[in-house]
């Protein structure tokens, strides 16, 4: 053992017993310890109550700040609490499979350094042994705590990281947390086709279904804006709907209200009527297996939606459009022609006779040859 040297100012290796002027006056926390002078640091503590509660607490989530602070302190060989040039680092000992991110050393007088905004990252619900280590000029102290992780829970999944991420945060909306799974890597899913989610809290276990009338193919929808509206002749009865329902053939829809059946139509230039493989059930036209929409034959027209039928063009009168909106498709008949209603084509009056003024029958004339055609 090297004596202490008579100069207090000297304080030298091998002499960290040795009371030295270096280490004077020392406080910590506003409390004052033991003489003016100190020894060479000694040993570093975790100090008591700032670390205590994280060795069996199942709040830490692995690669998110640790709480709370934790605290070292040096002490010398008298335990007097003493100040170092440095404060200490932070590290995971070699022998864990642990890794620290984000420290914030803050060294405080009289030999208190604070470790903040670190946190530790490894399998989640395992546990690390957290070394901090300084460097003195005649020796290395270290202090190390144990560190329980907790496992990922309801709104959380395990990253490739190994981390526990919030499963739900400003951008991944249209997503909904589960546990039904036993790999905790898909514990956060995309919401289904019909369903959204704009709601932020992480423990949301379910997605909002789209309003009947619209639709939502593709999942993960993270908005009501998302779910969209039916297109012309298709409708949606039903709320949560993936695919929306076409209309009968030919039928269309009122967009601003695809909710139901009955927003299908029939459109002007068609009718409403029964299918062959419905003509049984005459009581009900609100299914779409009980009516469809036909086109409006050539001869024929209708004006307005939902016709049960087709109005016919007058006497005197032809149209060969099929589908015709309006009577304006109906044409009269040429001199010496005539038509019944609803005529698709005029029939030329024969030899000798002409059509009358009304253009409705023939009329014989000088000539007329009743076996003409």
């Amino acid at each position: 053992k090297v004596p202490c040297t008579s100069d207090p100012l000297l304080c030298v290796k091998d002499q960290s017993e040795c009371p030295c002027s270096h280490w004077s006056g020392n406080q910590a926390l506003g409390t004052a310890y033991g003489p003016t002078v100190a020894s060479y640091p000694k040993k570093m503590l975790v100090r008591q109550g700032t670390f205590d509660d994280i060795k069996t607490s199942s709040s830490q989530r692995s690669g998110f700040t640790i709480d709370p602070t934790l605290q070292t302190v040096l002490y010398d060989y008298y335990g007097q609490v003493v100040s170092a040039d440095e404060g200490p680092g932070l590290m995971t000992t070699a022998s864990t499979i642990c890794t620290t991110v984000g420290q914030n050393r803050e060294q405080l007088l009289n030999g208190v350094t604070n470790l903040t905004t670190f946190g530790v990252i490894t399998d989640p619900g395992s546990k690390c042994n957290i070394t901090m280590d300084i460097i003195l000029d005649f020796t290395s102290l270290s202090a190390t705590v144990e560190v329980l992780l907790r496992k990922c829970v309801l709104g959380e999944y395990l990253t490739s990281s190994k981390t526990c991420a919030d499963c739900i945060s400003v951008s991944t909306l249209g997503v909904f947390a589960n546990t039904f799974d036993s790999d905790p890597t898909k514990w956060c899913n995309p919401c289904p086709s019909g369903t959204y989610n704009d709601n932020l809290n992480r423990f949301a276990t379910g997605c909002s279904a789209c309003p009947a009338g619209t639709y939502r193919t593709d999942t993960g929808a993270a908005s009501l804006a998302q779910c969209l509206l039916c297109s012309e002749g298709f409708y949606a009865p039903l709320t949560g709907t993936a695919n929306c329902l076409l209309c009968p053939a030919l039928a269309q829809s009122d967009t601003s209200l695809t909710t139901a059946f009955q927003s299908c139509y029939c459109p002007a230039g068609t009718f409403k009527a029964k299918p062959i493989v419905a003509l049984e059930n005459t009581t009900n036209m609100t299914s779409s297996s009980t009516w469809e929409c036909f086109s409006c034959p050539a001869g024929k027209y209708s004006s307005e939606n939902n016709a049960t039928a087709c109005d016919s063009c007058p006497v005197g009168t032809f149209s060969n459009t099929v589908g015709a909106t309006g009577s304006s498709t109906c044409l009269a008949c040429s001199a010496g022609q005539f038509s019944l209603a609803a005529a698709h084509v005029c029939t030329t009056c024969p030899t000798g006779a002409d059509s009358n003024a009304a253009l409705t029958s023939c009329a014989k004339t000088d000539g007329y040859d009743a076996g003409a055609a």
